[in-house]
């Protein structure tokens, strides 16, 4: 999972990528089609691997826009359809809203709040196993609300402050177990969480090229299930399997740390932003959760998720609290990753021309994919997915890797009576267990800058054994609840 913003990368390597994109984009137009693919569907495939290309090569921003350019000079669709289809989308709107909507929760404090709540349970006092869980899940919930980076940044200077009163040093088994854990909880975070970022492109990617919407709310609940299993699992790991000596760990109390940060008490603003908070969450679970007979759920219905979080933002703005709005949008807004929200366009658009009847592109990959013995069955489909959808993350852009993989599960499943919408939501999950490669994302790359308490032999020692077993967990759990409550 590479980070969604612009890349700038200089020097003569970069050209030769560039060079290469756009040769893709041009040239593969101009290959002689295999039937059923059509010359229209060969012009959108060149646009859609040499955009992948790009992504994972250079950046996210401006091969998006070239993507856009390359559709107009297509020539299908006119300028104004194709602006409208694919900078129009809800979704594209949806991630610029949520995106300055949580900014003021990140910079006024209020997720070093959430982590405190964890971390001071009555619970968790010496019991050191009881710490590690909600430590790891603190670090869940706040990459959830913020991202995978900030909580790593935050929970990691939480952990060195701990570590450091412990007496804990660098290579202790205790120490390298918590700092894969907490790079593992923030993946974990960032997939269960639909509603923003990798996430939501890779759903809207199968949405989009299948027509059959992966609900976001049930979505999260199996991913709720599937995560929290997994990081009691990596806890009872180090426990059981590891036999990590925690007895230096025992009298630490975590509360110490917060209080010399000044976290003591929550002010009315930081109140008032958590509220806030709450009630976007609502407004966005309410209409899959609540009876839709109801008068406000029609209207809450209405508004969709962009108008909850359109409004929650406008009410946001309008409410003082200590002499100033809750936000201020031109400050927000400043922090929009504008390479996720071209990528989203760009990506959601081209996939969704490429599965079209026009193309041919479906059901060549459908005719190709039948014709082999391997995917006769339900389950093989499910882990030839499963495991070719771990491989690519760790060495490119999930989100990307997601919108290519996407178009290839629904021309290998629509013709059979197969669960594909529990299938797509396994797959989203999986594409967020990379750690292998500093480049596969941006909490492999702090995972393997982090030389001073992790080694590379450990990285691939926990990086192998979590993703596997992620991997099994995610089929045997996630595909059963995925069945139960998506198809």
């Amino acid at each position: 999972m590479q980070k969604l913003s612009d890349q700038k990368k200089t020097g003569k390597g970069n050209f030769v990528h560039v060079a290469i994109g756009c040769i893709l984009m041009l040239g593969i137009g101009f290959l002689p089609p295999a039937a059923p693919i059509t010359e229209y569907g060969m012009k959108v495939l060149g646009i859609f691997v040499g955009m992948i290309y790009l992504w994972i090569t250079c950046s996210v921003l401006w091969p998006s826009i070239l993507g856009i350019i390359g559709m107009l000079l297509v020539g299908q669709s006119s300028a104004s359809d194709i602006i409208a289809s694919a900078l129009g989308n809800d979704q594209v709107w949806f991630i610029i809203f949520i995106g300055i909507l949580l900014v003021p929760m990140t910079q006024e404090h209020v997720t070093d709040y959430i982590a405190k709540f964890f971390l001071t349970r009555k619970i968790s006092r010496n019991r050191p196993w009881a710490f590690s869980f909600l430590f790891f899940y603190a670090t869940f919930v706040v990459a959830m609300i913020a991202n995978a980076v900030p909580a790593i940044m935050l929970m990691w200077a939480i952990l060195y402050s701990i570590l450091n009163v412990g007496n804990i040093k660098s290579g202790e088994k205790f120490a390298t177990h918590m700092i894969f854990g907490v790079v593992y909880a923030s993946a974990l975070g960032t997939s269960a969480f639909p509603f923003k970022g990798a996430a939501m492109i890779i759903l809207n990617a199968y949405r989009t090229v299948s027509g059959a919407e992966i609900n976001p709310v049930g979505y999260w609940i199996v991913a709720l299930v599937v995560c929290t299993i997994l990081l009691i699992s990596y806890t009872l790991f180090g426990k059981y399997v590891l036999h990590i000596d925690v007895s230096k760990i025992t009298s630490v109390d975590a509360k110490q740390y917060f209080e010399s940060k000044g976290l003591i008490t929550m002010s009315a603003r930081q109140k008032t932003l958590l509220g806030m908070l709450g009630v976007n969450t609502v407004l966005l679970l309410w209409p899959s959760i609540m009876p839709s007979g109801w008068l406000i759920s029609t209207y809450i219905s209405r508004l969709s998720s962009w108008g909850s979080v359109a409004l929650v933002m406008v009410i946001m703005m309008i409410i003082p609290v200590e002499g100033k709005p809750l936000l201020n949008f031109n400050q927000a807004a400043a922090k929009v990753e504008w390479g996720t929200v071209f990528l989203v366009a760009s990506a959601l658009y081209v996939a969704g021309e490429l599965s079209t009847e026009a193309t041919g592109i479906v059901a060549y990959i459908e005719q190709l994919f039948t014709a082999s013995s391997l995917f006769g069955s339900e389950i093989a489909i499910l882990f030839f997915f499963l495991l070719v959808g771990f491989i690519v993350t760790n060495f490119a852009n999930n989100a990307a890797m997601g919108v290519m993989l996407m178009p290839i599960l629904y021309a290998v499943t629509r013709s059979g009576n197969y669960h594909s919408i529990a299938i797509a939501a396994c797959l989203a999950m999986v594409l967020f267990q990379a750690f292998l490669t500093p480049s596969a994302s941006p909490h492999a790359s702090l995972l393997h800058g982090n030389k001073d308490w992790i080694t590379l032999k450990e990285i691939y020692f926990y990086g192998f054994s979590v993703s596997i077993y992620s991997i099994l967990v995610i089929a045997a759990v996630g595909m059963p609840l995925g069945i139960l409550i998506l198809n």
